[in-house]
């Protein structure tokens, strides 16, 4: 529950600061196989149009990528255990790892964590 949370506070943080018609007016195509725009290519857009270099993007963009991934990878492992009670201790770090990730990346997004001048 809680990660499927976290991972939705940042789908909805994209959502709100890039929208579709964004990505559309800015010529950035649907990746094949894709049924609508990642959100990496929400936060490609987003870090580009704030002047970030090629390198200074990575970060977020891979930190984007591992929520996904470690969310979907929570989910099936609960679901495969059966059993929660005797697995407790895995998921609950898995959580926190995943919280970690999440907070650098809305620190980005947000840019919580810039110093304005």
């Amino acid at each position: 529950g809680v990660a499927a949370e976290l991972r939705e506070v940042v789908r909805e943080v994209l959502d709100r600061l890039v929208s579709d018609d964004d990505l559309k007016s800015a010529g950035v195509a649907i990746e094949s196989g894709q049924n609508g725009y990642t959100q990496k290519q929400k936060v490609r857009l987003l870090l580009k149009s704030r002047g970030l270099s090629d390198n200074a993007r990575k970060a977020p963009e891979e930190s984007v990528r591992l929520v996904d991934e470690l969310t979907a990878s929570l989910t099936r492992s609960v679901y495969v255990r059966g059993s929660i009670s005797t697995h407790v201790t895995s998921p609950v770090e898995e959580v926190r790892q995943l919280k970690l990730y999440v907070d650098g990346v809305l620190g980005e997004l947000l840019e919580i964590h810039r110093r304005r001048v």
